[in-house]
């Protein structure tokens, strides 16, 4: 009888693309879209549309391979069948490794723009306390983790509508969206990163429920749901923000709705929390892989 351990199917297919989704939006449009601006200016809305094509045509490789292989390694599962070399593999997990603390780093950084909003701390103890409770949370299990993800993920897209709703209510700027290549392809490799997480949804595959079907579905969900969020909020951004002000802000999602203090607080108070669920997701992948 073989003593080693496994992993228990408990995540469905409506929780795991919420998770997916979570994943994508706490990595992202939270903190990036006044980086994207900067880059892309007038064709923000183009910028992230271009980067999830790219991700939806990276996604549906992924979705292929984990219903093909679904087992928690990842990256370094696939690179492994393909050649077939150790090497190759050790050195997929380790660049992925480096990934997930390049991506931890720039979430927690964005964590602490946001939390400036109501306190004041030294950066290094907001990261650490947020690490410390994100790594608490991912030991307690994977359900437990992907409910806390759950909620954090419904707290986000809640702060996505919350400033739809209201940016919507100022002013309107003279700027015309345009499509300018340069531009829409510089904002473009910048936006991508905000897809980034779908990659992160096949390193829970062995504790999905009938992966060769939930996985590709979840996958490709999450991408699309998180597009088309992303684009109206660039659309929203461009209509009704100064361009200048939001490329230098630390908090752009707050600023959209400067003008209502208590849902600039709230959409403050949102992005605290929901930024937490990239770093959880990039601990639950780390410990997998």
């Amino acid at each position: 009888m073989s003593t080693e351990p496994g992993l228990q199917r408990r995540v469905g297919p409506i929780a795991l693309t919420i998770y997916g989704v979570g994943t994508i939006i706490g990595a992202g449009i939270y903190v990036l879209v006044g980086e994207v601006a900067r880059a892309s200016d007038t064709s923000l809305p183009w910028a992230f549309l271009t980067a999830g094509l790219i991700a939806g045509l990276t996604g549906a490789c992924y979705a292929e391979l984990s219903s093909r292989l679904p087992r928690a390694a990842g990256s370094v599962l696939y690179v492994d069948q393909a050649f077939g070399r150790p090497g190759f593999s050790v050195a997929a997990g380790f660049i992925a490794m480096l990934t997930a603390v390049v991506s931890a780093a720039t979430i927690t950084k964005g964590f602490v723009g946001y939390l400036e909003v109501y306190v004041q701390l030294p950066s290094w103890v907001s990261i650490i306390g947020l690490c410390v409770v994100m790594g608490t949370i991912t030991s307690l299990g994977i359900r437990e983790s992907v409910w806390v993800i759950g909620l954090l993920t419904c707290m986000e897209v809640g702060g996505l509508l919350l400033v739809i709703a209201f940016a919507r209510g100022g002013e309107v700027q003279p700027v015309e969206v345009v499509f300018n290549p340069g531009p829409v392809m510089l904002g473009a490799f910048l936006a991508f990163y905000a897809f980034i997480g779908f990659e992160d949804m096949v390193n829970v595959a062995e504790e999905v429920k009938n992966p060769r079907r939930n996985m590709p579905l979840a996958i490709l969900l999450s991408i699309v749901l998180s597009g088309f969020l992303y684009v109206l909020v660039a659309m929203i951004a461009i209509r009704h923000v100064d361009l200048s002000l939001l490329k230098e802000s630390r908090a752009p999602m707050a600023l959209m709705v400067g003008e209502h203090e208590m849902i600039r607080q709230g959409v403050a108070l949102i992005a605290v929390v929901s930024v937490t669920g990239g770093a959880l997701t990039q601990i639950i992948m780390a410990s997998r892989m």
